[in-house]
């Protein structure tokens, strides 16, 4: 039953000293693959977090793929090179002078520069160093022709500037004299209203409409569904719950709440609506597990392949054969939401952009980077992403084994809610790919992860299970 999957957008790439995807350091040996089901803890293995792969691998990031790459000049054989040290920088959440003489370098040569340079150098910046690089974003928002990299350079200026709804003016008019057709921009909507009510305002979060009709049996009907319930603020650990296909949530054997904590936060916190951004809010379909069979990043726990509208066909989407060869169209995503407050709700719009805008592969997976890096942050042990959610997974640094795997438990949750069980007794094995669908919605703006009694409390309020 096992299916591969390669690296792609939404996942974590090994970058090697020219830039490029290097096989050799992303390759997984067979020893490090998971078993048959059932999958127990004990079934995962990765040599990758073995405490001397670590520290190879952390000084490789330090001294190779930064500071030496950064030691060269920029030129168009070593462009790829500068790529790789962003990325390594952005992993390692590096924010010194070498990395911040490296960014101002590359956005002063923004023009000369390939595309996917330009995008990576401003996703950086806005990621490492907020409060920087003025001028040179406010070059980009003049000069640049591409929705992205405006929405990109926008957002950094617009957040030193007051936030949006005092910069978003002057923004909005340079945006609508360089993109006249901005309304046929997915990216370019999802800014405007990003800027007006959304993060990227300032304004105090809206309160999500009420919960019910989402939790709800009626909604999903006959499908499992995990509920990712997250913070505005994405650097706090969010909690997944999920809900059986017969509409009532799985449970412990205990009788408590099945949960585990997910973060939804990306390396650099740009929105859901740009490459690389958080995770967006909304409803993404689940058609399956598969195991990254080429990425040490994510490990050898399974993860669920979860797909934005647009990404997936309506037929795959819906899990619907009866729509094969039809079109998507924002009603028919809006559709499938509950009638009334959620249909219009913004934050259920950030799935549909960022589908259309043709961000794809944002999985739900676990994780094998070491949580040292992260040591002082707010989400620590956890792990930040390129766009996944993830799972906090802790492994032995001496056998490579693994120590806790909330993934794993979450794709056992998924797996029973699939027929309709809770947990207890042996952990369920699938005789097909599990099906269902994946709600992420932020819950509140509070600056503190979002706990396990926090969810049951909500469970209780909205479901009519006791």
């Amino acid at each position: 039953m096992k299916r591969w999957l390669a690296m792609g957008t939404g996942l974590w790439l090994m970058i090697s000293a020219s830039g490029a995807v290097s096989s050799a350091e992303a390759a997984v040996t067979a020893a490090d693959e998971p078993a048959t089901w059932p999958l127990r803890l004990s079934d995962l293995h990765s040599s990758f977090v073995l405490a001397q792969q670590r520290a190879a691998l952390l000084r490789e990031l330090k001294d190779k793929k930064i500071r030496d790459t950064f030691a060269q000049p920029l030129t168009t054989a070593t462009e790829a090179g500068w790529r790789g040290g962003l990325w390594a920088a952005g992993l390692l959440q590096q924010r010194d002078a070498t990395v911040r003489e490296a960014l101002r370098t590359l956005l002063r040569a923004h023009a000369s520069l390939g595309a996917e340079t330009q995008r990576q150098a401003l996703e950086t910046a806005y990621g490492l160093f907020p409060s920087e690089f003025a001028d040179e974003m406010s070059s980009v928002v003049q000069t640049t022709t591409n929705p992205k990299l405006f929405a990109m350079a926008a957002l950094h200026l617009m957040r030193q500037r007051g936030a949006g709804r005092k910069a978003w003016p002057d923004v909005a008019a340079l945006m609508r004299q360089q993109f006249p057709r901005w309304r046929t921009e997915p990216i370019l909507l999802a800014l405007e209203a990003d800027a007006t009510c959304g993060r990227a305002s300032g304004l105090p979060m809206r309160k999500p409409p009420p919960l019910e009709p989402l939790l709800a049996p009626s909604f999903a009907p006959g499908r499992p569904v995990i509920y990712s319930l997250q913070r505005r603020n994405r650097d706090y650990e969010g909690r997944a719950i999920v809900r059986r296909a017969d509409g009532r949530f799985v449970r412990n054997p205990d009788g408590s709440l099945f949960s585990v904590g997910q973060m939804a936060r990306s390396n650099s916190n740009l929105p859901g609506y740009l490459t690389n951004g958080n995770t967006p809010q909304g409803v993404f379909t689940i058609v399956g597990l598969g195991v990254a069979r080429t990425n040490k990043f994510i490990g050898p726990t399974p993860f669920l392949e979860s797909m934005l509208p647009v990404e997936a066909t309506p037929d795959t989407w819906f899990h619907d054969p009866a729509l094969a060869g039809t079109s998507w169209t924002l009603e028919m995503y809006l559709s499938f939401l509950p009638p009334g407050e959620w249909r219009v709700a913004a934050s259920m719009l950030e799935a549909w952009y960022a589908g259309t805008a043709g961000r794809s592969e944002m999985l739900t997976h676990g994780t094998c980077i070491d949580p040292d890096y992260y040591k002082g942050m707010p989400w620590h042990p956890n792990s930040p992403s390129l766009g996944c959610l993830t799972a906090l997974e802790l492994w032995d640094g001496a056998s490579g084994r693994a120590l806790r795997s909330d993934q794993l438990s979450l794709v056992q949750a998924f797996m029973a809610a699939a027929a309709n069980r809770d947990l207890s007794g042996a952990p369920p094995g699938p005789a097909s790919q599990p099906k269902g669908y994946l709600v992420v919605i932020e819950i509140s703006d509070e600056a503190r992860p979002v706990s396990p009694s926090e969810a049951e409390r909500l469970v209780r309020r909205t479901s009519r299970q006791k």
